[in-house]
């Protein structure tokens, strides 16, 4: 595997957001790179805030979303975009969902963190960029990014280089876990694998739960 770094470390706050569409809302999507060091703490970067308890929490601690999925993002705006655009903490350069696995082990920096669950994604990056498409080419091809959650508070900063110390003992993929959220929550033997599963996040488990309930209605 090539080298894997933070492009972009990225925090910020709750403020009003103006969407393209004319829209408004509080939100904390609109962040700004950092180039000095940032402490971070068990539950995130420090001065770092969320709007909607949906976006933190300890299995939440840190967005990470892929450099390489600009490009495809892009081509569909028209336009450049913005880094970081998706509201995502650390914008990574050299891996994507397909070589991610739940429960994954990162050393970076100082600090060592854990892969805790896909990112489930709403409209809001795909309004921000003007461009309500990107939403469907996200769920499409599981371009969804991920969650963090902090086993060792410490330091990072842009350019840190990203060690997986430790492989997900479950190996499960990022990619696995949002198309079976996508296209198999219905399926009892799915369900009952997702919920088997030591580091994933509570959060996705019971999320696969709800969907899993509501399908089994239909």
């Amino acid at each position: 595997m090539s080298e894997v770094r933070i492009e972009s470390l990225n925090l910020g706050g709750v403020e009003p957001v103006r969407f393209a569409d004319g829209g408004e809302i509080q939100s904390a999507i609109r962040k700004q790179p950092q180039l000095a060091p940032v402490a971070l703490t068990l539950a995130g970067l420090a001065g770092d805030q969320v709007h909607h308890h949906a976006h933190g929490g300890p299995n939440r601690a840190l967005h990470v979303y892929p450099i390489e999925h600009y490009l495809v993002f892009e081509e569909i705006a028209g336009h450049p975009l913005p880094v970081p655009c998706f509201g995502e903490n650390i914008t990574l350069r050299g891996m994507t969902e397909v070589q991610v696995r739940v429960g994954d082990v990162w050393q970076v920096g100082s600090a060592r963190l854990q892969v805790t669950m896909p990112t489930e994604r709403c409209a809001h990056p795909g309004r921000l960029a003007g461009a309500p498409l990107i939403l469907k080419r996200i769920v499409r091809d599981a371009l969804c990014g991920w969650y963090l959650r902090v086993l060792d508070a410490g330091e990072i900063q842009v350019g840190d280089e990203v060690s997986r110390v430790e492989v997900g003992r479950d190996e499960v993929s990022l990619v696995d876990l949002h198309t079976w959220m996508r296209d198999q929550a219905g399926d009892p033997d799915t369900l009952a694998r997702v919920q088997a599963m030591h580091a994933l996040a509570p959060e996705w488990k019971e999320r696969m739960g709800v969907l899993h309930a509501r399908r089994r209605r239909a």
